[in-house]
């Protein structure tokens, strides 16, 4: 079994969106030995349900984050997952501080695996409005894309 874990901030917008995005991508290619999860590295939003804009979002592409509850990343995250991805550079920074040197290699930005876009992190939609949602979610889409590419390559 792969472990996945995706990281934001407050774990109530991007990092629930991109980890379900990801079970359901990785359920309709086959993927079938693979866990995901998703956290936070700030104490902000600790047991929160997801940003009822997040869950709104998500919903309108078929996205269901409304079991999620937030929580923070923890020492054993590192060692028990297999990749660890960012969802923006400050986020990839933290994680990179927190790692020891057997974990800092899982650590990666999602955008790295991005199939269109060249940006290189999906901004923090929270104090935007609903087209930041609506953005966040199509570079988390992209970014799942081709990471489940990524990891399909290396089965075959």
């Amino acid at each position: 079994m792969q472990k996945l874990l995706f990281v934001c901030l407050g774990n109530i917008c991007r990092s629930p969106l991109a980890a379900e995005t990801m079970r359901l991508e990785a359920a309709a290619a086959g993927l079938d030995a693979l866990e995901v999860d998703s956290a936070a590295t700030g104490s902000w939003h600790l047991d929160e349900g997801p940003d009822p804009r997040a869950l709104e979002a998500g919903l309108g592409r078929g996205i269901d984050i409304s079991g999620h509850r937030s929580r923070l990343i923890e020492k054993k995250d590192f060692i028990l997952s297999d990749m660890i991805l960012a969802l923006d550079e400050d986020v990839h920074a933290t994680l990179t501080k927190m790692a020891d040197a057997q974990t800092v290699t899982k650590i990666r930005l999602l955008l790295d695996f991005a199939e269109t876009t060249t940006e290189r992190e999906i901004p923090t939609p929270y104090f935007g409005d609903d087209s930041d949602f609506e953005l966040a979610l199509d570079l988390i889409e992209d970014g799942v894309r081709g990471l489940t590419s990524y990891l399909k390559s290396l089965r075959a």
